[in-house]
């Protein structure tokens, strides 16, 4: 049940972040391997990968974050190793999820 409320968590954060437009050259700094993002994301801001999932172009996405500052950053990993922040933010809450059955 936990499992199942993580990813409903998850997913609905991805819809949420991916309905806004991102400018690419805000972030044009922020790629590299998944190695070093993931590491660089640690280092820098204290966030860990919480959550992944895949897209329809066959991108892996990747949701990091501290639940102590507050920071997340999604991250996009492409099949061809490449890794990019696409969006960060401060913020982070961890909330309950609602039950899929409060939603029939």
């Amino acid at each position: 049940m936990a499992h199942l409320r993580m990813k409903i968590l998850i997913y609905s954060v991805l819809v949420f972040l991916f309905s806004f437009p991102v400018q690419a050259e805000m972030f044009s700094e922020t790629c590299g391997t998944n190695t070093c993002v993931t590491k660089m994301l640690f280092k820098k801001y204290g966030e860990l990968p919480r959550g992944m999932g895949l897209s329809y172009n066959g991108a892996v996405i990747q949701l990091f974050t501290n639940e102590i500052t507050a920071k997340w950053s999604v991250v996009q990993r492409q099949p061809s190793g490449k890794a990019c922040i696409t969006i960060f933010g401060d913020g982070w809450i961890v909330t309950t999820p609602i039950p899929a059955e409060a939603l029939n």
